[in-house]
C-alpha cells in the first residue's frame, strides 16, 4: 500500500473570520469504484458513513468517530487509521508478564506528542504530551 503523508498547520484569513486548521495526516485509502472516489479522503461525510457501516461492518458510532477524527479505547488499529491516519513512529515491546505483544503509536504535532497503546490489537489506552 502505498504512503503519502500531507502534514499543514496554518491559519486561514476567509471573509474577515480567523479559521484555524489542525495537522491532519493523509494516508492512501482506496474504497470502491462505486463510490465515484478513489480515496477515502475523497468522499463526502455522507459517502463516508455508508463505507464504513456498509463496506467494513463498522457500528454507526464507530463510523462518526472516524469521520469527527476521534480514538476510542477498543477501536482497532484499521480504525484509528481511519481516524487519524498512520502513525509517525511505531515501537513494540513485551508486557511485564511475559506473554503480551505491546505496541506504542506515536504521532508528532507541532504542540503535542500523542502515544496510542495497543494491547492485542486494540486500543488500550492513550497518552497526551504537551510541549
Amino acid at each position: 500500500m502505498k504512503r503519502i503523508t500531507t502534514k499543514y498547520i496554518g491559519i486561514i484569513l476567509l471573509a474577515g473570520l480567523l479559521v484555524s486548521c489542525q495537522q491532519t495526516r493523509h494516508t492512501y485509502l482506496p474504497v470502491p469504484a462505486e463510490y465515484g472516489a478513489r480515496e477515502y479522503r475523497d468522499l463526502s461525510k455522507t459517502q463516508k458513513m455508508e463505507f464504513l457501516t456498509t463496506e467494513l461492518g463498522y457500528t454507526t458510532s464507530t463510523a462518526f468517530n472516524i469521520i469527527t477524527g476521534q480514538y476510542r479505547v477498543g477501536m482497532t488499529k484499521q480504525q484509528v487509521i481511519y481516524s487519524i491516519g498512520r502513525p509517525d513512529k511505531t515501537t513494540m515491546a513485551t508486557g511485564s508478564w511475559g506473554s503480551e505483544k505491546l505496541e506504542q503509536w506515536i504521532y508528532y504535532y507541532d504542540d503535542k506528542t500523542l502515544f496510542l497503546h495497543f494491547e492485542v490489537d486494540r486500543l488500550d489506552n492513550w497518552v497526551t504530551k504537551y510541549k
